[in-house]
């Protein structure tokens, strides 16, 4: 391998232009970042005061919507003129200052957009899991479940349930432009936790079959009495041969 200081410049000159090299680099994702930044904010001035006007309208008061008017004019003739080649985090922070207002008023347009679908997949939820709970033997994935625990399932629905239509009832009575007594995201939890709470009630295993007594097969019995019986107790002595008959003494 060549040493460095053998390639025509000094190492001094070659670490200098490397430094250099870094450098340009850097200020070009500064200069990419910075113009990213002016345009977010100037796109959020533009989107934000054509909202106010329109989709945003029902949910900012009277008052807070003319002093955010006048905040976003004040920002856009500030960034045509003196913040036209600003810095990247004056941009920042212009934007944030903004956002203290808009974030607020976004958060209760959306919340009222997603609240419809929200409430109907809970009430549907709450009603699914109690009709399980409410069910008797007839349905078989859940005949093994004690009756207590079905009960205990069923209350909490109800009080989920309850508990939903106090606080729809509270959003019924509360003016668009006040931030929701329940969100989206609550009533979603809460029915996370009445699923979790089913769960552990309802999602238990049944009990598995006790096995059957093995019984001694009746074949098998009697061959087993059989070879008893065949087994000789010990071996027969033979019978003596009879004696011959003394024909001599007979004969005398």
């Amino acid at each position: 391998m060549v040493p460095v200081d053998q390639l025509g410049l000094p190492v001094e000159r070659i670490t200098h232009l490397i430094d250099e090299e870094k450098k340009m680099h850097e200020s070009d994702v500064l200069a990419k970042r910075t113009a990213k930044a002016m345009n977010d904010l100037e796109t959020y001035i533009y989107r934000v005061r054509d909202a106010l006007d329109y989709a945003w309208n029902d949910y900012v008061a009277e008052g807070t919507k003319g002093e955010f008017s006048a905040l976003l004019g004040t920002m856009e003739n500030w960034l045509y003129d003196e913040g036209y080649d600003s810095t990247l985090d004056l941009y920042v922070s212009k934007l944030d200052e903004l956002k203290k207002f808009g974030d607020e008023i976004e958060y209760r347009v959306k919340e009222a957009e997603q609240r419809s679908q929200v409430v109907t997949a809970a009430r549907d939820k709450i009603a699914s899991l109690q009709a399980d709970a409410s069910s008797g033997p007839e349905i078989e994935k859940y005949s093994h479940i004690d009756q207590g625990d079905k009960d205990k399932v069923v209350a909490e629905c109800q009080r989920v349930s309850s508990w939903l239509d106090t606080k729809l009832a509270e959003l019924d009575a509360t003016p668009k432009n006040v931030n929701p007594s329940v969100s989206c995201g609550e009533i979603q939890k809460a029915i996370t936790d009445l699923e979790s709470e089913f769960k552990s009630k309802m999602d238990k295993p049944k009990p598995k079959p006790k096995p059957p007594e093995k019984k001694e097969e009746p074949a098998a019995a009697a061959e087993g009495e059989a070879e008893a019986e065949a087994e000789p107790e010990g071996e027969a002595e033979p019978e003596s041969a009879a004696e011959p008959m003394d024909t001599e003494e007979k004969s005398a």
